[in-house]
Formats: structure tokens, C-alpha cells, sequence
């Protein structure tokens, strides 16, 4: 093929157009799809294609080539992907060969960024009617404009106008529609002026320790972990994680105090010197956050070596150690504790007090909290009741919600937790942590350091609820769930009824004041980025989800979506709910999961959104997503449906007041004028998350429609 001197090669085809390559060695092997820029010179001689990752160039002569094919007879030389069947119409190969018996085959399918437009109006439409939370008043909270939407696209580096599908795909990956937003760092700000009771606090137990609780038990076949060890960056990488108390056992050594999980000849464990550790904390307390760092204190040292971990403190920790109370939150009965936003940048002990000589003799000291075989703390010094205030430790009470010290706090392991539950007297604990402070450790049975599930000890208001940090669970996912709601500040707000003693909530009877429970529909509509095995394709995945709500959490809250599907929960108490999502891989008659997921059901977006999986240590997986459509929205009775669209929509009702008013001044209105009226009466009673019912039934989301034109699913999606 040859070419004329005075030949002008298009400035569209020296520009370029975005292409997917498909390459094969052998017509018998699929192509793997690749996009690429595919160019001619401007001199019109070679047709080449540049990648859009790497900078490796591949070219083929003009005059090389022999044929181009489209369509079906593009497609006769390799095997078909999946992906690509529905456009067929759109290949092209293009023929060159050396010789007639070695033809090369090179094949592109065109990405089409301006044939497909995804109208401005029709995307603020969807947004509006999928994306937007109908719980959000719009009064406080106005409905994005088209105006709004074009300022969203131009942040993402879409020009003005109509809007291509690769910009909307781009809209739906984008931060403006993640599944579950953490609080924006003022309202965090703003939220840290309550007394220090009215919050979670994200607490870890045996910090020192990266592995197993006692020497040897690695032996049983529960054990993650294979050994005892005491290490000082485990209280580096706890405090940056977020963690706000952390804990040092503290015991005599001949070069001063150290930490281990005592007596070390019987556990087995390593000793590493407190002051390293103070080092250490003093290093990373307030990277990750500036709110209060807490340290739980077991003391096993003599009265001399408290002395000198006093010291220690002192000299470590400098004036960021809060020695005595403040002015404004003295010691005193019924003064309430200081909020996390007066004690920022503070580290404060907490540790028991000593006794005044005159109880020494009748003093009923507590058994230590998670020995194996017990062994008793030492009296504390007088140093040391010297720096211990706010959280000066104490047994538990044989009754709560007495004490009117509320600078006087308990600790209980898990199973004495459960037991105030099982005993029915988790009501008045609830009050009593409204407050004052109560911490749950593990139990001491797990020499695994396995962990419990935290969220009923949450739920009965326990505040500190320490887990094995070094143990990658379940557990550990929902309490990442539950503190990345502000950004792992290690501080997140209990719930309002759960912070004034006068309010009856009844976590039996479930029944609490200031609540309105949400009905929450998800739709599974598809996976991404799943991991391929070619030996084993015949292993299918299936996902899990899981509702973490009210006490007893058992199988009736479980729902298995395989392919796609809807499940419907309603949810009494969304503020303290969980949605658990596992991505399992079925191999014959056992499953494994693959990646997981933990959202706060507060925090959740309403409409279509990635769900970026992670692994069981918390690590994004990302692009490992799934696609899932959230309907969440408050459950309100049949009857009082119009009521409540009224109040959440006060715009729209008023709208809906002069439609007719109109009707019943211009009765003969243009059947077009009255159907339009419908579509938009439609629209407003999607925004309230329901359908109209029939009186005897349940909320009901209907079949979902695409949140795109039908013709650019046709196009892009099989």
C-alpha cells in the first residue's frame, strides 16, 4: 500500500481515540482486554497504540496491512469474551502479515465517549430519588440542584453539560457516594463537650502482648497465634490505630518496673522496662488523636517501685500527665466528669487509691482481673494516689447506680458483664454508666487471646470494652466499625437515651425513649475485582449479612444473598446497629471467607454504592467491592405515612397543597397537567423510603430500576 506525497492524515486520527486492545497468541486462546490510545502519524506510515499504564508503544505499518475487519468477521479469529458479546458490532481487526502462512491478528473495540451521554437533569433526578437519605429533613437540609450536581462533576474533572456514562460510573466511585461517611472532623469537634461517661471509648487489654496470654497455649487448636511475647511497639501501633486506653501491668524487676503478663515464670512471658514504654506513649499518644489517653494500671510493685514509676510518669510524660483535678471538676459528690474536649492533650492513671490506715486491716482487696491462677494487686502508695483522680479505680458495687462519686470507677470481665445481663439487672447498670465509667475486659479463659463480641456491653453502656488488639476477628472489624465513625478519635457519643438515668430504657423489653426505628432493604447487585483461580472456577462465592441490633443476636437476623437479592430488616435502635457483610468462596460441602465488611447502620448512605471489601485485620481490598443498592428509611405505620412525608418534606407538601387548590379552582385541567402532577407526587413518596401500603402490610421497596438510561445498559453492560 502506498501513500500520496500531498496526503493529509485527520487531526482526529493523529489525536487519537481510547480503544480496548485485545492480544492472543493463538486464535484458540481469549484476548485480554487492555486499553490503549490508538494513533496514526502525521505522516500517515505507522498505526500505533500506546497503553494506559506502562509507556511500552506497539506499532504496526500501514503498508503492512492487508485487511480490516468489523463486526462478526472481526470476531472469527479468537474467542469471544464474555463482556464484549453484546457489542460485536463495534470490533475491528486489523490484518498485517510477513508472509501468507503467518497473519498477525490485532483487534480493538472503540470507547465511545461521546456517542452515550448521561443527561445532567436525568443524574440530579436519580440522585434525588436513590442517592439522597430520605430521613434528612428538606428544609434543614435542601435537595442538590442541577447546579449543585455540575459543581460535583467539575471537582471530579468533568466539564459543564451533559455528562458521558464513564463520569457517572466515575460519580458512583467517588467520595460523594461512599456507603459510609465518617463525621466531619468540627462535628466531631463539637460533639466532645459532654461529661466523659457519655462515650465509647475505644480501649485495648494486655496492650504489651502480641500473641498468646500463657506459654503453651499455642498448643490448642483454637490458637491464632504461636508465641508469649512483650513488646513496646505494640503500644505505638495501638495508639495510632485510634485506641484511647491502654494498659500496663505493671511488676518489681532488679533494674526497676516492668511490664509482662505476671508472674512471668508461670506465664511464660518476656519483661519489657515501663520506661520504654512511657517513651513510647508519650511518642504516639496524640498523633492519631487529641482526646485523653487512659492508662489502666495493674500494680503488682512494691511501695519503693511505685515510687519509681511515679517518677517515670512524671518525668515522661511531663505536663501532658494530669496530676490533680481540674478547678472546674473537683472531687467531689455529684460532680459530673470532665468531657474529652477539657482533657485533651491529657493522659490520666487509673488506678486504685491507697487506704487511709485505719481501713488497711479490714481493707477487702479485689482479686486481679484476668489471671489465670488470681493474684492480688499490691496497696497503693501514696505517690501514686497522688497522680490518680478521675479514674480512681474501686470493686464493683453490690448494687448500681448508688454511688454518688462518679469519679469512682469498676472494672468486670466479660462474664460478670453477661451476668448482670442474665440476672436482669442491665436496666439499672445502663443507669449507672450514664454517669460513671465502667470497663469489661476478656474473660480469663482466653489464654488464645481470643475475643467476645463488645457490642452488648455497649449496648448495657459499658464505656471501655477492651479487646485483644493482636487478634485479627470479627470482633476487632465492629470495633473499627464503631470508632471510624469519627475518624478514630477513640471517642464516639452514646446514644442520648443512654446518657440520662432518668429516661426508662429497657434492653428486655426493647423498649427506650427519643428512638425511631429505621427499616433498612439492601440489594446485592453484583461483585467486583473478585479473586480468579482458573483451578477453581467451580467454587462459587456467596455473601453473608449480618444484623447487629438488640441482645440475643441469633439466626433469625441472618440473611444469605446468592447472585442478587433483597432481605429487609427492621432496626429498633440505629445508632448502636451494625450490618456485618462476608464475602465467602464455597469449596464442595465447606465455605471460606474471602473479605468482609462492618458498617454502622447511623453512618449508612441511601442509594447505590461501592462497598469496598477488606481483610480480617481490617486492610482495604479495594477494587474487591461489592455493588450494593441501601434503602434505609424510617419505619412509619401505614396511617400516618402522609404525616410524616409532611414533615420531612414541608416543600413538597406545600406544593402538593396548591396542586390541589388548583384542582378544585380549575377542575378542567389538561390530563397531561394532571398525570404530571402524579409523576411528581410519585418522586416526593420515594423520598420518604416507601411505597403506599396496604394497611396490613410491612414497608416495601419495589423491583429497583437502573440507575441509568436503559440504553446505556444496554450499551455498556451485558
Amino acid at each position: 500500500m502506498t501513500l500520496a506525497n500531498d496526503l493529509i492524515v485527520p487531526k482526529e486520527f493523529v489525536l487519537g481515540s481510547d480503544f480496548l486492545l485485545l492480544e492472543t497468541s493463538s486464535p484458540k486462546v481469549a484476548r485480554c482486554p487492555k486499553q490503549v490510545t490508538l494513533r496514526i502519524d502525521p505522516g500517515g506510515h505507522i498505526l500505533y497504540w500506546i497503553p494506559k499504564v506502562g509507556e511500552t508503544r506497539s506499532y504496526v505499518f500501514i503498508q503492512d496491512i492487508v485487511d480490516v475487519r468489523t463486526g462478526k468477521r472481526a470476531a472469527q479469529n479468537y474467542v469471544p469474551l464474555k463482556e464484549l458479546s453484546s457489542n460485536i458490532q463495534l470490533l475491528m481487526t486489523v490484518v498485517s502479515n510477513v508472509d501468507f502462512v503467518h497473519p498477525n491478528f490485532t483487534t480493538f473495540v472503540p470507547l465511545d465517549n461521546s456517542a452515550e451521554k448521561v443527561l445532567l437533569e436525568e443524574i440530579t433526578d436519580k440522585t434525588l430519588t436513590f442517592q439522597r437519605d430520605p430521613r434528612l429533613n428538606e428544609a434543614l437540609y435542601p435537595k442538590i440542584t442541577e447546579r449543585g450536581m455540575n459543581a460535583i462533576l467539575r471537582s471530579l474533572g468533568y466539564s459543564q453539560g451533559d455528562v458521558s456514562f464513564e463520569a457517572f460510573v466515575h460519580y458512583l466511585w467517588s467520595a460523594f457516594c461512599v456507603d459510609s461517611p465518617n463525621i466531619p472532623e468540627d462535628r466531631v469537634a463539637d460533639s466532645m463537650h459532654e461529661p466523659l461517661s457519655h462515650y465509647f471509648i475505644n480501649s485495648s487489654h494486655n496492650t504489651y502482648c502480641t500473641g498468646l496470654q500463657v506459654k503453651g497455649a499455642q498448643l490448642l487448636s483454637s490458637s491464632a497465634h504461636k508465641e508469649t511475647v512483650a513488646d513496646v511497639e505494640m503500644y505505638r501501633q495501638v495508639l495510632l490505630s485510634g485506641c484511647r486506653c491502654i494498659e500496663l501491668d505493671c511488676w518489681d524487676s532488679s533494674d526497676g518496673p516492668v511490664i509482662t503478663h505476671g508472674p512471668a515464670a508461670l506465664f511464660g512471658m518476656n519483661e519489657i522496662p515501663l520506661k520504654d514504654v512511657c517513651e513510647a506513649i508519650s511518642e504516639c499518644a496524640f498523633k492519631t488523636s487529641p482526646y485523653p489517653v487512659l492508662l489502666s494500671i495493674e500494680n503488682h510493685l512494691s511501695q519503693k517501685q511505685q515510687k519509681l514509676m511515679v517518677q517515670i510518669f512524671r518525668d515522661t510524660f511531663g505536663e501532658n500527665l494530669l496530676c490533680d483535678p481540674l478547678e472546674s471538676h473537683r472531687l467531689e459528690e455529684g460532680q459530673l466528669l470532665p468531657s474529652p474536649h477539657l482533657l485533651r492533650n491529657k493522659i490520666i492513671i487509673k488506678a486504685k487509691k491507697a487506704k487511709p490506715k485505719a481501713e488497711l486491716a479490714l481493707l477487702d482487696r479485689d482479686v486481679v482481673e484476668r489471671q489465670l491462677c488470681p493474684v492480688e494487686e499490691e496497696l497503693s502508695s501514696q505517690d501514686l494516689s497522688g497522680i490518680v483522680n478521675y479514674l480512681t479505680a474501686t470493686k464493683m458495687p453490690s448494687k448500681w447506680n448508688v454511688d454518688r462519686n462518679y469519679f469512682l470507677m469498676c472494672s468486670l470481665s466479660e462474664s460478670e458483664s453477661m451476668k448482670v445481663y442474665n440476672q436482669r439487672q442491665a436496666n439499672n447498670f445502663i443507669k449507672h454508666t450514664s454517669r460513671r465509667l465502667v470497663r469489661v475486659f476478656p474473660a480469663y479463659h482466653r489464654v488464645t487471646s481470643d475475643n467476645y463480641i463488645p457490642k452488648i456491653h455497649w449496648m448495657m453502656g459499658a464505656q471501655m470494652v477492651a479487646l485483644n488488639f493482636q487478634t485479627n476477628c470479627s470482633a476487632m472489624l465492629l470495633n473499627h466499625a464503631m470508632f471510624e465513625q469519627t475518624s478514630n478519635y477513640g471517642y464516639v457519643k452514646k446514644p442520648d437515651s443512654m446518657c440520662d438515668p432518668t429516661q426508662e430504657f429497657d434492653i428486655y423489653e426493647k423498649r427506650f425513649p427519643r428512638r425511631l426505628p429505621v427499616t433498612l432493604k439492601v440489594t446485592v447487585l453484583s461483585a467486583m475485582f473478585l479473586p480468579d483461580n482458573n483451578k477453581l472456577k467451580n467454587s462459587p462465592f456467596f455473601v453473608t449479612l449480618d444484623l447487629l441490633d438488640f441482645p440475643p443476636y441469633d439466626a433469625e437476623a441472618k440473611e444469605y444473598a446468592r447472585g442478587t437479592g433483597h432481605s429487609g430488616i427492621h432496626i429498633l435502635m440505629p445508632e448502636m446497629a451494625f450490618l456485618q457483610i462476608c464475602l465467602w468462596r464455597r469449596f464442595g460441602c465447606n465455605a471460606t471467607p474471602v473479605a468482609y465488611r462492618t458498617l454502622p447502620i447511623n453512618n449508612l448512605q441511601n442509594g447505590y454504592r461501592h462497598v469496598i471489601l477488606r481483610t480480617i485485620g481490617n486492610r482495604c481490598l479495594g477494587p474487591l467491592s461489592l455493588f450494593i443498592y441501601f434503602d434505609v428509611f424510617f419505619y412509619v405505620p401505614t396511617v400516618k405515612l402522609a404525616f410524616h412525608s409532611a414533615l420531612m418534606n414541608p416543600f413538597s407538601r406545600d406544593r402538593e397543597e396548591e396542586r390541589l387548590s388548583q384542582a378544585l379552582r380549575h377542575p378542567f385541567l389538561k390530563q397531561d397537567e394532571v398525570d404530571e402532577d402524579e409523576r411528581e407526587e410519585d418522586k416526593i413518596q420515594a423520598l420518604v423510603g416507601t411505597e403506599k401500603l396496604p394497611k396490613d402490610a410491612s414497608p416495601h421497596v419495589s423491583p429497583l430500576p437502573s440507575p441509568v438510561a436503559d440504553s446505556v445498559v444496554s450499551k455498556f453492560t451485558k
